[in-house]
């Protein structure tokens, strides 16, 4: 029996160095693959992003040094970008790619002092907003030809609907058990319907909208069934703050396409009174039904004296108040990474991000930095209405423009995230392609058909 327990021994020792060598063979393919086909960079910011919703956090990984899935993924964009920078020069001719990386230096600007005064503290406060700015410099440095459009939206799909079948284990799991309570605790929900986060829940309302946009189009019951999906999911999902965001997208598109509003008012309006009717029968019916009580809670708490607004609103003053006995170049440039954001709140001492992205960049990367992000924003949406404005594909444009609003309003109570620098990444590379723009949407995952 020796030779048994010989083969035993070596076997569990290789295991590891096996999973070493498969580990660097997949990420040195992968590594190959994002520098060549900014599909191959979706699916790595799309995957992260799906660790990151199934763990409610991006895990860390035992390297010996605090790594985590974000890390890796953007580490390995990072590498990726500077092949292609190598290989190809950077993007020449794109004034706002050129805004972006002045964004850029102004980051790593603060950066660096913070490293030299506060250590790694200043890698833990600064991780958010380099994911955001590395996710939209890489994609930007790709043109956008149709083919290579229609596969990005069919990957964002896919992300969309897993995003969402996430959110329904977790309710199921919750009602039979099989989901611990304390998974929705550690996410910081106030309900049990509350099972992901606010940047799951933004991506969800996006689909929502662009479907939106296509039903007016298109006219489809597939469509319209997953735009009523994902925005349903968005209500249930009870962030307040993304429902803001899906209203001034969905304003948006209609306005955009008013004359498509006008031609479906009735089947619209059927719809907004069958859902109201809905809700009022349950309550009618049920009056503790416990997501009715809790989409009300949610709904009534903005006019209570105190609650998580108020919360905010006093944090952002009391920051604003700090910045605002800032030297003249800490205006212009902001206090390092690492500084943190100690301010008293309702009589309590809190340090967390102010949940501003907003003042989070004018605190550290100064006026310049938020002024350089609004500059990307209206530059990217000026370029967008001149395009639209030849009657090409208005519907894309249209889903554009609208998520650009949802971001704004977005960025208001929460932080940018690494999606969102994604899509403007992609902007600035697709209005950059100078090709004739042709339509680019792919079959929903549940329908054989084309949209």
């Amino acid at each position: 029996m020796d030779w048994f327990f010989l083969t035993l021994r070596y076997t569990l020792t290789a295991i590891p160095f096996a999973f070493a060598i498969l580990f660097a063979l997949v990420g040195f393919w992968a590594l190959i693959a994002a520098t060549s086909r900014v599909t191959a960079g979706a699916w790595v910011v799309g995957g992260a992003f799906l660790i990151e919703t199934v763990f409610v956090a991006a895990p860390n990984i035992p390297a010996g040094i605090q790594l985590s899935s974000n890390d890796l993924a953007f580490a390995l964009l990072a590498v990726a970008l500077g092949a292609r920078i190598l290989f190809y020069g950077f993007p020449r001719g794109q004034a706002a790619y050129g805004l972006w990386l002045a964004f850029g230096v102004l980051f790593f600007f603060s950066f660096g002092q913070g490293l030299a005064m506060f250590g790694t503290s200043a890698g833990v406060e600064a991780r958010p907003n380099f994911y955001f700015w590395m996710a939209g410099l890489y994609f930007a440095s790709f043109s956008y030809p149709p083919d290579t459009m229609r596969k990005l939206w069919r990957i964002a799909q896919w992300t969309a609907w897993l995003v969402a079948a996430i959110v329904v284990y977790r309710w199921v799991g919750l009602k039979f058990g099989f989901v611990s309570a304390r998974l929705v605790e550690f996410a910081g929900a106030s309900s049990e319907f509350r099972v992901v986060g606010s940047n799951p829940t933004f991506y969800l309302s996006v689909f929502g909208v662009a479907y939106f946009a296509l039903w007016l189009r298109e006219s489809r019951r597939m469509i319209l069934l997953g735009s009523l999906v994902m925005l349903g999911l968005v209500l249930v999902l009870q962030h307040r703050s993304v429902w803001v965001a899906t209203a001034g997208a969905l304003a948006l598109v209609a306005w955009h396409q008013r004359a498509a509003v006008a031609r479906k008012a009735m089947a619209i309006t059927g719809m907004v009174l069958v859902m109201l009717a809905v809700v009022a029968l349950l309550m009618a019916l049920n009056p503790s039904n416990r997501l009715v009580e809790t989409l009300v809670k949610s709904t009534v708490s903005v006019t209570e004296s105190r609650g998580t607004h108020t919360d905010r609103l006093e944090g952002w003053q009391a920051l604003l108040g700090d910045y605002a006995s800032y030297s003249p170049q800490e205006w212009l440039l902001g206090k390092p990474y690492g500084t943190g954001y100690a301010r008293y709140s309702g009589g309590r001492l809190e340090t967390y991000s102010p949940h501003n992205f907003y003042v989070q960049l004018l605190l550290r990367i100064g006026a310049f930095g938020v002024l350089l992000l609004l500059w990307v924003h209206f530059f990217l949406r000026s370029r967008l209405l001149r395009v639209a404005s030849r009657g090409t594909n208005e519907t894309l444009y249209t889903v554009f423009l609208a998520i650009m609003v949802a971001n704004l309003l977005y960025f208001i109570p929460y932080q940018g995230f690494y999606l969102q620098g994604a899509f403007y990444g992609m902007l600035i590379g697709y209005l950059a392609t100078r090709i004739e723009p042709v339509p680019v949407y792919a079959p929903l995952p549940s329908s054989p058909h084309a949209i």
